[in-house]
């Protein structure tokens, strides 16, 4: 899918450029050809001499796989004349996709352990009642969505018929059956009720602080406080603690053993927070040491004991609570935190992958995982992968591995010029003075830029994605320089009468990219009515082309460079097209368009 929006928008970028550097024939003074409205028929003065006679809008293409043509039980595709093997699709998933798969079969495993563990049970109806809620949200946030969007000229109603073909009701349906088959639903409700659970009945504590370098320090700090000074103020101004200072000295809530796997508890040990949680609420009048060898001054903000209530005693308020609302943050430590109390071994035997406690993750259910979550996008991948392969083979398209570098680099230079482009946004007080792009990636990375970038060269070559970019990048250009290939001008209309009008003024010498700009939604308008060239058989993968309709393609091939089309009837309206350029098809290798190519 990732190659298929690189071809769609290289497509229309050297199209532009195309439209932008070249220029269409001599505008003739009349439309068609014609001298005078009166040297021909009035039931014929609309129709393009040059176009077909039969301009019934067809019906939009219907998506045909061919699956009638796969008959071996191991086969997944057809390509041409080659085949993509079962075991090669699932190869494939398993390079690009198996951690992610494993990483949601081992959470459904804990979520199952832990359930079993405090004996919740969820019914149906629950779930459902569930499912729709968390789609009344996602309908709430559509609509807010739509309504910034379009400033309140269109419903979610319109939208969705528009762009799903059904009504709000109809939307909230399918998302609801999806989420109770999947089960999507029970999963999340799950995990909410068991974060809740936890929370509610572990021992837990909430506190802020500022770190120190001395004792003396601390205890000066103290002895501010109590005078009235600010403790977020001071935490913010002399904290060493860099995750804390910035948010006035707090850290998240934590439950005991969260030091094993929380980055902000590192280094405190385990008897600093073991003394935290015997403490009162409040500012605690010493200051402690921590393992870092650091002095801290303490404010206790929540102090909660252990509760012995079963998940059945607690039902009620589990599900208060999680009304109220869990942060996503307590669901990602609640993860971490299951992860250390179940042993899990990812050694291979036999069938199974993974266990996970008394759980067993098998291949057959990562392959099932696998296929439902990225099946389609991993076989449209290969089955371009393969195109690609048969492509540059028939056309003698070979690169060297210089080329290949220059490739790499160009993408982690763009990949650096996005970074930096989101960190003037973010901070564009600080960045290029006090803050820099080798400050950002050796926070975030741990390493320099420099390594970084010579890393992400390396691994783009080792991977072979920057060859994968390359040769995609030149069969474009070679596709484009060598199909039929035509550019257009179009104005719309919203009637026959309309369009007929400015037909008529057209032969009498009006100027058609005047038209063409009023007469155009607003992003074709800026540019005049232009498309980006297209050749015949592009109308099923551009959206520009279908959303105007098939007889467009067919009308633009049937008038001559330079010269207007007739007004027909297409999708969304009626239309007139000035052809800008044409270019003929040319069996060329790719060693001929080398030069040119590489431009």
């Amino acid at each position: 899918m990732q190659r298929l929006l690189v071809l769609s928008i290289l497509v229309a970028a050297v199209a532009f450029i195309a439209v932008s550097c070249e220029h269409g024939g001599p505008e003739p003074t009349h439309p068609g050809g014609a001298a005078t409205s009166s040297s021909r028929p009035q039931s014929e003065e609309w129709l393009d001499p040059n176009a077909s006679k039969d301009l019934t809008e067809p019906p939009p293409a219907e998506w045909d796989d061919h699956s009638e043509l796969i008959t071996a039980p191991d086969v997944v595709a057809l390509v041409g004349d080659t085949t993509i093997s079962r075991d090669e699709f699932f190869a494939e998933l398993e390079r690009t996709h198996k951690t992610q798969a494993l990483e949601m079969l081992i959470d459904d495993a804990i979520i199952g352990l832990e359930s079993e563990r405090v004996g919740m049970e969820l019914s149906p109806v629950e779930v459902r009642a569930y499912a729709e809620e968390l789609e009344d949200r996602r309908i709430e946030a559509l609509t807010d969505e739509v309504n910034q969007r379009f400033r309140g000229q269109k419903t979610l109603e319109e939208y969705l018929r528009e762009t799903r073909g059904v009504g709000v009701d109809g939307f909230k349906a399918e998302n609801v059956e999806k989420a109770m088959e999947t089960g999507i639903a029970e999963k999340q409700r799950r995990i909410e009720m068991l974060v809740s659970f936890e929370r509610l009945t572990s021992a837990r504590v909430s506190i802020s602080h500022i770190q120190v370098n001395t004792g003396n320090k601390a205890a000066e700090i103290i002895k501010r406080l109590k005078a009235g000074a600010n403790f977020s103020k001071i935490a913010g101004d002399e904290s060493e603690d860099g995750h804390s200072r910035t948010r006035g000295g707090s850290l998240d809530p934590f439950l005991k053993g969260d030091v094993v796997f929380r980055r902000d508890l590192q280094g405190l040990g385990r008897d600093f927070l073991e003394a935290l949680f015997g403490a009162k609420v409040g500012l605690m009048p010493e200051p402690l040491k921590s393992e870092r060898d650091a002095w801290h001054v303490v404010m206790v903000l929540e102090n909660q004991p252990a509760l012995d209530k079963s998940f059945a005693q607690m039902r009620g308020a589990i599900e208060k609570d999680v009304e109220d609302g869990i942060f996503e943050m307590e669901g990602r430590y609640w993860r971490m935190r299951k992860r250390h109390q179940y042993k899990i071994d990812e050694k291979k035997e036999g069938d199974v992958l993974v266990t996970v406690g008394p759980a067993k993750i098998t291949v057959a259910e990562l392959h099932k995982r696998l296929n439902s979550l990225f099946g389609r996008d991993a076989v449209q991948g290969m089955i371009t992968a393969r195109i690609v392969k048969l492509e540059s083979a028939r056309i003698g398209l070979k690169n060297t591995k210089e080329d290949i570098r220059k490739m790499a680099e160009q993408i982690t230079e763009d990949r650096l010029q996005r970074t930096r482009r989101m960190l003037m946004y973010q901070y564009p007080m600080q960045f290029g003075r006090t803050f820099t792009l080798d400050d950002y990636i050796r926070q975030e990375m741990g390493k320099s830029l420099a390594e970084f970038t010579s890393e992400s060269v390396e691994t783009l070559m080792e991977s072979g994605r920057a060859e994968e970019e390359l040769t995609l990048a030149e069969l474009v250009s070679h596709y484009l320089l060598t199909t039929e290939r035509v550019t257009v001008q179009q104005a719309v209309f919203d009637s026959e009468y309309a369009a007929r009008e400015a037909w008529h003024k057209l032969r009498q010498g009006a100027d058609f990219s005047k038209l063409a700009q009023k007469n155009n939604p607003p992003p074709l308008a800026e540019s005049k009515g232009i498309l980006p060239s297209f050749s015949r058989e592009e109308y099923d993968h551009r959206p520009v082309l279908l959303f105007c309709g098939k007889n467009i393609v067919r009308v633009a091939f049937a008038t001559a460079p330079g010269r207007f089309s007739g007004v027909f009837r297409c999708k969304d309206g009626w239309r007139i097209i000035k052809v800008l350029n044409r270019q003929k098809a040319a069996d060329l290798t790719y060693a001929t368009l080398k030069g040119r190519i590489r431009e």
